[in-house]
C-alpha cells in the first residue's frame, strides 16, 4: 500500500513556553537536519539523503514559509511504512503555533488508520478517488477517535502547495483545542476539534513525496499578496486571486494563457481553454437605458459576469450617438440610467480604454 506523507503532531503531557516567531526550521538545502529535525527510527543518512536537488517553482510561485533562503534542494520521502518523526516539544495553550510547509503530494488508495491513544492529533493525506481526482483528506483526534474528513480541495500530483496547519485553543467555538488547515494561505474546511492536550510534540512524515522549508512558528505566517505570471507566461496577476479563480472553476494545473479574459471576468473558461466573450445588451424603457453585461460561450450560452472582477477590473459604460461617427464617451461605471436620445449605442469594458475586452 503505497501511503501519501502525513502531518502528525504527536501527543505529549508536557507544557513549554512559547518564543516569538520562528522557533524552528528547515530549507533542507544542506543535507544536514537543523535543529531538532532529526529523523528517528528509520536511519536516515542527513548526509546522503534523502535531500535531493529540486525546488517547488516555478509550480508553486506563492508566498514562501522561509524567505531569504536557498531554494536548490528539497527533502525526498520514502519511509516504506515507517513515520520519520521530527522533535518539535512546543505549547499552543496560551499562543497559536502555526506549522508551514511546501508539499509535493503523492495521492493513496487508502487512507492510514490511527489510534486516538498513540497516534497524535491531525493527519493530513491525499485519496485518489475512483473518478480520477485527488482529494484532500484531513484526520483529527478529538481524543475519542481519530476520524478521516474528505474535503473538496483536489489536489494535482505534478503541483507544490504551501500547507499551514494552525493550532490553538479555541474557547469560543469549540470549547477545546483546535486546528485549521488551509492551502496556499485560504482555508480548507472549518476548525477541527483535537483532544485537549495543548503541546505540538512532534511532526511526522510517512510515505512517499516532497517536503520543504518546515517551519514552526507562534506568529501567524505570511500570505500577503504576490504577483505571478498567468498561464506561466502572460500578464503578472495577483496570487491569491488566481488561485481563487482556479479553485472555483477546478483547475488543479496550470491555466491556459488564453483563459486569462475568463479570469478577469470571474468566468470558467471555455471548455478548450479559451475565453469566452464579453457581450452587452440593452433595454430601453421611458426613455431610459439600462445595460446588461453578459459572458458569452461559444455555444450561445451567457452568464453574468464574477463578483469580484479580478486584476483590477472595473465595469466603464462608454456611449455615443452614432456607431460610425464620433468618440466613444465615458459614462462612468453605473449600468442604468442612460437617457435617450443622446446615446444610442453604447460598449462597456473593464478598463478606461473604450475597447471591448
Amino acid at each position: 500500500m503505497n501511503l501519501t506523507k502525513c502531518f502528525v503532531a504527536g501527543l505529549c503531557v508536557s507544557a513549554l513556553t512559547a518564543s516569538a516567531a520562528i522557533t524552528q526550521s528547515d530549507a533542507f538545502e544542506g543535507g544536514v537536519y537543523s535543529g531538532n529535525w532529526l529523523g528517528v527510527g528509520l536511519n536516515y543518512d542527513p548526509v546522503a539523503g534523502p535531500v535531493v536537488d529540486g525546488d517547488a517553482y516555478p509550480s508553486y510561485q506563492g508566498v514562501r514559509p522561509l524567505t531569504d533562503v536557498t531554494t536548490n534542494r528539497v527533502l525526498k520521502l520514502d519511509t516504506e511504512g515507517g513515520i520519520w518523526t521530527n522533535t518539535v516539544n512546543q505549547s499552543f495553550e496560551t499562543n497559536a503555533v502555526w506549522v508551514d510547509m511546501l508539499v509535493k503530494f503523492v495521492p493513496s488508495e487508502d487512507l492510514p488508520t490511527f489510534s486516538p491513544v498513540t497516534d497524535g492529533k491531525l493527519a493530513i493525506a491525499v485519496k485518489a478517488d475512483a473518478g480520477g481526482t485527488n482529494l484532500l483528506n484531513i484526520a483529527n483526534n478529538n481524543g475519542f477517535s481519530f476520524t478521516w474528513n474528505p474535503t473538496a480541495r483536489e489536489i494535482s500530483t505534478s503541483e507544490w502547495y504551501r500547507v499551514t496547519v494552525k493550532l490553538y485553543y479555541d474557547s469560543l467555538v469549540l470549547g477545546t483545542t483546535a486546528a485549521q488547515v488551509s492551502i496556499n494561505g485560504t482555508d480548507v474546511g472549518t476548525p477541527l476539534e483535537l483532544n485537549a492536550n495543548t503541546t505540538l510534540f512532534s511532526i511526522g512524515f510517512q510515505g512517499t513525496g516532497f517536503i520543504d522549508e518546515v517551519v514552526v512558528r507562534d506568529d501567524p505566517p505570511s500570505f500577503g499578496s504576490t504577483t505571478v505570471a498567468f498561464g506561466g507566461s502572460g500578464p503578472l496577476v495577483d496570487q491569491a486571486e488566481l488561485t481563487a479563480w482556479k479553485g472555483t472553476n477546478s483547475i488543479i494545473v496550470t491555466e491556459n494563457p488564453n483563459s486569462f479574459n475568463a479570469f478577469v471576468m470571474n468566468v470558467a473558461p471555455e471548455t478548450n481553454g479559451d475565453s469566452p466573450v464579453l457581450v452587452v445588451s440593452s433595454i430601453s424603457v421611458g426613455g431610459t437605458t439600462t445595460l446588461e453585461v453578459m459572458a458569452k460561450y461559444a455555444d450561445g450560452h451567457t452568464v453574468v459576469l464574477g463578483s469580484p472582477l479580478y486584476n483590477g477590473a472595473v465595469l466603464t459604460v462608454w456611449g455615443r450617438a452614432a456607431l460610425e461617427t464620433g468618440t466613444w464617451q465615458n459614462l462612468g461605471t453605473t449600468l442604468d440610467g442612460f437617457n435617450q436620445p443622446t446615446y444610442k449605442f453604447f460598449m462597456v469594458t473593464t478598463g478606461t480604454n473604450p475597447n471591448p475586452i
